[in-house]
């Protein structure tokens, strides 16, 4: 997992490089005008235009941590090209660099840019993380262009850098990399190693139309897009002690009184009430309290009142009491050869974790396995990938892994 300290120490360091590469890599000249949001309309708000949506889960995740957000008129429009400044605002929050915020009346005078003058404190101090650190900056004319669209390969390099994979970027690995894109030609040089690294990490994929992938690079993403990408960064990073999210196995449900017991990996039990507007997902779908069962694992966001305004269910435990561990790591060993199959039809998973500590993890055939947002096979599983594995502690010490998350796959 990426710890939230460590990308901003990242972006810091790649300042310098960012100013090797031509301003107009950073601003596109066939830019076109796209609205921004209101940083009000976030929260458990209704959205009156995300439901049944293909990103209405990411969407409706991301606004319930306030990290999303929407317009005036109660709509998210999730189809229309997402604004540069939403865009930073947006990335700033994901990543958690919002302490790099600065007192109001040196914005002004700290911000180089001559086009701010219609936007908000809080937005202007957005604009001041992004351009501060390097991570966007403005075109030879001194502006920061807040309302214009970004394209996808725009995107896709922002990620990049702010995630700290610039390096990749430029080692002989990159060159490994098959896009699988029938319009990968039309990807600008420029863009093109950005656009591998952001794929190989699963960060940005493609589209399917007629059994025909591409990417579209030159195409305005949209706020779906945009939203379901800060989803994906938002699950790769580490949690602060105030983040409004638990994690653990449901041990009770009273759907009559709107009231949810959940038991943390840590022993920690929280009996938690259930907002009527809460937003409940079960497998995947959307779904209601009535369908949650003792035993299943839940991932919930608690708002600033301590009720559930958003609740995440998977797959049943065994025991609605039995408690789970998370363990984020690095896979040690390579394709097949990252397993041992024994007898059983088990096979073990070696998980290094970054304080060094080592685990040996059982997998079974029902142990749920995915890359991305998308259902996978172990076999898939590649050296170095970056995981989170849900884990239960048996009686004799062993882990059996309830469900393999792989965030990131590196080609090394």
């Amino acid at each position: 997992m990426i710890q939230r300290l460590t990308i901003v120490v990242l972006i810091t360091l790649i300042f310098f490089t960012l100013l090797l590469v031509p301003i107009s890599h950073q601003v596109s000249a066939e830019s076109t005008r796209a609205e921004s949001g209101n940083l009000l309309m976030t929260g458990p708000v209704y959205m009156k235009d995300i439901n049944g949506h293909w990103a209405e889960r990411y969407m409706d995740k991301m606004l319930r941590k306030t990290i999303a957000y929407g317009f005036l008129d109660q709509t998210f429009r999730p189809d229309q090209p997402m604004s540069r400044l939403d865009v930073a605002i947006m990335l700033a929050k994901g990543l958690g660099l919002e302490t790099w915020k600065t007192a109001e009346d040196s914005l002004d005078k700290l911000l180089p840019f001559s086009d701010l003058s219609t936007l908000t404190t809080e937005q202007k101090r957005y604009v001041y993380i992004v351009s501060g650190l390097g991570l966007m900056i403005g075109d030879q004319a001194g502006t920061f262009r807040p309302h214009d669209a970004i394209t996808r390969d725009e995107f896709a390099t922002l990620l990049v850098r702010a995630l700290g994979y610039e390096r990749e970027t430029e080692s002989d690995q990159v060159d490994t990399i098959t896009l699988p894109f029938a319009d990968k030609k039309e990807i600008p040089q420029w863009a093109y190693p950005y656009v591998q690294v952001a794929w190989d990490h699963q960060l940005m994929i493609g589209y399917e139309e007629n059994g025909v992938e591409t990417f579209k690079p030159k195409r305005q993403i949209t706020r779906a897009e945009v939203t379901t990408v800060i989803s994906r960064i938002d699950a790769m990073t580490v949690s602060s002690a105030d983040d409004p999210v638990r994690i653990g196995s449901v041990a009770e449900v009273d759907a009559s009184v709107s009231q949810l017991t959940l038991v943390t990996a840590e022993g920690q039990r929280y009996v938690l009430s259930v907002r009527s507007d809460a937003a409940v997902y079960v497998g995947g779908k959307e779904s209601t309290l009535t369908q949650v069962k003792a035993g299943m694992r839940a991932e919930v966001i608690i708002d600033g009142n301590g009720r559930v305004s958003y609740l995440e269910a998977g797959y049943t435990l065994d025991q609605p009491d039995e408690i789970l561990q998370m363990v984020k790591g690095t896979v040690m060993d390579n394709g097949w050869n990252s397993v041992s199959t024994n007898s059983e039809n088990t096979a073990i998973l070696r998980v290094k974790k970054d304080d060094g500590t080592t685990f040996n993890i059982t997998l079974k055939s029902d142990t749920s396995v995915y890359i991305g947002d998308e259902t996978s096979r172990l076999i898939e599983i590649q050296k170095n990938a970056r995981v989170s594995v849900i884990v239960k502690k048996e009686s004799d010490g062993t882990y059996v892994a309830k469900e393999v998350r792989v965030f990131s796959q590196t080609h090394m």
